[in-house]
C-alpha cells in the first residue's frame, strides 16, 4: 500500500453515495479519498493520474458496466484491492464480481459498520462476502430469481439497461459492440425467460430493474 494511509478510489453514479461514503471511509484512521468517479471513464481516468490502493466499485454505473471496469482494473492495476458497493443482491452478483476480479461484495442495504469490515478485511488480503446473507449460488427463491441468475454477465448487463430504459443503439455504443450484437444477447435473453417478444422483455426488465432498486432482489 501508498504512503502512510490507504488511498481510495469511489465509484458511483449518484454524488448523494459517493459524498456520504467519502464523510464514512474519512472518518476511519488511515483512510484517504484520493478519487471519485461516476462512471467508467471517470474511474480509468482517476488510476491513470492516481495511486489507489483500494476502489469501491458499484455493479450498476448509469448505461456502464461495472463487472467489464472491475475487469479491467484487475488486468491493468492487479495491485488494486476491489470491494463491490451495490444495490443487487449478492446471490445475483457476488460471484459474478469475483470472477471479474473483485475482493469482496457488499449490498448497500449494510451497516456502516459491515461496510467497514469489508474494507478491512479486502485490505488485509482476504475476500469478503456477506455470510449472513443467502449464498452466493441461492436466489431469494422465486423462479423469476432463478431465471435472471442464469443468464450469461452479458445477457445480465443488456436486460439491465433494457429495464433502465436504454435503446438497444445505446447499449451497442456504451458496451461497444455492434447493434446486431446486442439485438442477439437480447433475444438469447428472451427465450431464456420465455417471452413471445421484445417488447415483453423490455417490460419484464423494467419491473425487475424497479424492484432491485426498492431492494426486493
Amino acid at each position: 500500500m501508498s504512503g502512510d494511509s490507504i488511498r481510495v478510489l469511489l465509484v458511483d453514479d449518484h454524488s448523494v453515495v459517493r459524498e456520504g461514503l467519502r464523510r464514512l471511509l474519512e472518518g476511519e484512521e488511515g483512510l484517504h479519498v484520493a478519487a471519485t468517479a461516476g462512471n467508467t471513464a471517470q474511474a480509468l481516468d482517476a488510476l491513470e493520474t492516481e495511486e489507489i490502493d483500494l476502489a469501491l466499485v458499484d455493479i450498476a454505473l448509469g448505461p456502464d458496466d461495472g463487472l467489464d471496469l472491475i475487469k479491467q482494473i484487475s488486468q491493468r492495476w492487479p495491485q488494486v484491492r476491489m470491494l463491490v458497493l451495490s444495490m443487487h443482491g449478492q446471490g445475483l452478483y457476488g460471484e459474478r464480481s469475483l470472477r471479474a476480479g473483485a475482493h469482496g461484495y457488499v449490498e448497500k442495504g449494510a451497516a456502516a459498520e459491515e461496510l467497514l469490515a469489508a474494507v478491512r478485511a479486502v485490505l488485509a488480503g482476504r475476500l469478503h462476502l456477506e455470510t449472513e446473507r443467502p449464498g452466493l449460488h441461492e436466489s431469494s427463491g422465486s423462479e423469476e430469481d432463478a431465471e435472471v441468475a442464469s443468464l450469461s454477465d452479458r445477457e445480465l448487463t443488456v436486460f439491465r439497461l433494457l429495464g433502465e430504459g436504454r435503446s438497444v443503439r445505446d447499449i451497442a455504443e456504451r458496451l461497444r459492440v455492434s447493434v446486431k450484437t446486442v439485438q442477439t444477447y437480447r433475444d438469447r435473453v428472451r427465450a431464456k425467460l420465455g417471452h413471445e417478444n421484445a417488447r415483453a422483455l423490455t417490460h419484464h426488465a423494467t419491473l425487475w430493474v424497479a424492484r432491485q432498486r426498492s431492494g426486493g432482489a
